[in-house]
């Protein structure tokens, strides 16, 4: 990922009371935020620089999509998955 740019999943629906399961690592390790957008508007993100292994409760059904941010003024690679 370019420095500065948010890359984000497909919308997909969630029902309230169900998880969001991300698994992400970063390389080299620099600041991003991961993190779910619900709705069209960031719903929750953690700032890391290693990676990410959470599980977000949805609390609300709607659609919702995961992202990362990198943050830095370089380039990183961002690998992993998530469970919708």
């Amino acid at each position: 990922m370019k420095p500065q740019i948010l890359k984000r999943s497909k919308g997909f629906t969630k029902k309230a009371g169900s998880i969001i399961y991300i698994n992400l690592k970063i390389f080299p390790h620099k600041k991003v935020r991961i993190g779910v957008i619900k709705g069209g508007k960031v719903k929750k993100y953690y700032e890391v620089t290693t990676g990410l292994e959470k599980e977000i409760p949805v609390k609300d059904t709607d659609t919702y999509s995961v992202f990362v941010q990198n943050m830095t003024n370089s380039t990183i690679n961002a690998k992993g998955s998530y469970i919708k």
